[in-house]
C-alpha cells in the first residue's frame, strides 16, 4: 500500500496516536525521495514551543526509502515526544536511518520497540535509531542487518552507551565488544530469558 508520511518539519505531528495493537501491512514508501524526513510519521514534535507527540502500540511492515534524509520505520525525525511499544519489519533506506526512527532529539524517548529487517544508510545506520547522542532508548530489541557508508551500530549510532536494557542480534549484525554488554547477543541468547538478565 503506497503511503505518504504524516507531518513534516513545518507541520510536525503533535498529537497522540495509538495503533491499539493493529498492524499496517505492505507499507510502500519508496517514492518519497524529495522530503526532509521519511517514515510513517515524518516528524514528531516541535521543540521550540515544547509541543510533543506520542505514537504507541503500532506495528507495521514493508519498505521505506528516501534519497538524502532522516528515515525510520515509524518516524523520520523524533524531535520532541515518544515512540512506545511499536515495531517495524522490513527494509528502511536513507541517509540517517534507523529501524524505528532516523533521528531522536534530547526531549524524546523510544521504549519497548522492536525491529527486524534491513537498515541501509549513507551517513549513519542502526537497528533502532539512526542517530542520537542522548540517552533516550530503553527496552528495545533489533534483529537488523545494518549497513552504512560511514557509521553503523546495533541499537543507535551516536553511541550504544546511550541505551538501557536494549539488545541486538549479533548473528545478523556484529559489533566489536567495547565493553560488557555492548557486543550484542546471539539468536539463542535472545530467545532465552535467563541470558537477558545478566
Amino acid at each position: 500500500m503506497e503511503l505518504r508520511s504524516i507531518g513534516d518539519p513545518e507541520t510536525p505531528y503533535i498529537g497522540k496516536f495509538s495503533g491499539d495493537g493493529h498492524t499496517i501491512s505492505h507499507v510502500d514508501m519508496t517514492k518519497e525521495n524529495d522530503v526532509y524526513s521519511s517514515g510513517l510519521f515524518a516528524q514528531i514534535g516541535y521543540q521550540p514551543s515544547n509541543e510533543s507527540g506520542k505514537v504507541m502500540l503500532l506495528a507495521a511492515n514493508g519498505d521505506i526509502a528516501s534519497s538524502y534524509c532522516e528515515t525510520g520505520g515509524i518516524c523520520g525525525n523524533l524531535f520532541a515526544g515518544e515512540i512506545y511499544g511499536c515495531s517495524f519489519t522490513g527494509t528502511v533506506k536513507g541517509a540517517m536511518v534507523g529501524g524505528i526512527s532516523g533521528n531522536a532529539g534530547q526531549y524524546t524517548k523510544i521504549s519497548q520497540c522492536f525491529f527486524e529487517g534491513d537498515v541501509q544508510g549513507k551517513d549513519s545506520a542502526a537497528g533502532i535509531c539512526g542517530y542520537s547522542p542522548f540517552k533516550v532508548i530503553d527496552h528495545c530489541i533489533s534483529i537488523a542487518a545494518v549497513t552504512s557508508d560511514k557509521y553503523c551500530a546495533g541499537i543507535v549510532s551516536g553511541g550504544d552507551y546511550g541505551t538501557t536494557n536494549c539488545y541486538f542480534n549479533n548473528d545478523v549484525y556484529y559489533v566489536k565488544r567495547r565493553g560488557k554488554g555492548k557486543g550484542g547477543h546471539s539468536t539463542l541468547q535472545l530467545t532465552s530469558p535467563a541470558s537477558l538478565k545478566s
